[in-house]
């Protein structure tokens, strides 16, 4: 396999290879699919769609609260590191997305973004878990535009729609996803409540220290891209609420 092209949409770390052959599994099928869904609402630009699994409470009423706070950027209107951040993005892709232009008026937070983007790569973590932890997590902070990427990521990899909206309440139907869940839910609401109990408990689930810790890296990261595109006004139209 050639170099690989890592990116993170909202907060799933996305490793794209380039130039090679097709993923001979229906595992890895569903794994490049899940990075494609991805991919495309962080990279490229786009138009939402319905979030079928409901929108988080909070969500804007007024066409007024969608407005974005603050401007997208080029490498031409970017400054210094940002705009060459920027601009290896689209020399990467083609285009970047409107959070990566957005956070582009700060060096220092999209570099940090990427930097934890990069980092969490190396995470361990099934994806079909992380995927689930970051549901929770987005549907907590009330990021309509991230739950509709990490939604579609968790179609693709053949997460049933039940299993997504427990995934937002911070469950699931087993027992050992539901507390692997759950703990990434206390991680983000309540984390001084986490015991020695707690992550024995995982350990007993077959997790490890990097497991649990990754977990942490990965609430953080959905805590970054989730409160910045809200802070920023990043959020689906109005018009395309549906009831749950």
């Amino acid at each position: 396999m050639t170099a690989r092209r890592l990116w993170h949409a909202d907060s799933a770390t996305i490793a794209v290879p380039t130039g090679s052959p097709a993923a001979p599994s229906q595992v890895d099928d569903r794994r490049n699919e899940a990075a494609r869904c991805l991919l495309n609402h962080m990279v490229k630009p786009h138009s939402p769609a319905p979030l079928r699994h409901g929108y988080p409470s909070g969500h804007p009423t007024s066409r007024e609260e969608t407005s974005m706070r603050f401007p997208t950027h080029t490498p031409d209107t970017a400054v210094g590191k940002a705009a060459d951040l920027l601009a290896d993005i689209i020399e990467r892709h083609g285009s970047a997305g409107t959070m990566v232009r957005t956070m582009a008026g700060s060096a220092s937070i999209l570099a940090g973004y990427l930097d934890l983007s990069r980092a969490m790569k190396r995470s361990k973590l099934d994806r079909q878990l992380s995927e689930r932890i970051s549901l929770t997590v987005q549907d907590q902070l009330g990021c309509g535009l991230c739950l509709q990427a990490h939604t579609s990521a968790a179609e693709a990899l053949g997460i049933s729609e039940d299993e997504i909206t427990r995934a937002r309440k911070g469950g699931s139907a087993d027992p050992r996803i539901n507390a692997i869940v759950d703990f990434g839910r206390r991680v983000y609401t309540h984390p001084s409540s986490i015991s020695d109990d707690d992550v024995r408990s995982l350990h007993e689930l077959g997790l490890t220290d990097r497991d649990i810790l990754d977990i942490v890296g990965l609430v953080a990261l959905n805590v970054l891209t989730g409160t910045f595109n809200l802070v920023a006004g990043l959020r689906l139209e109005p018009d395309t609420r549906q009831v749950a």
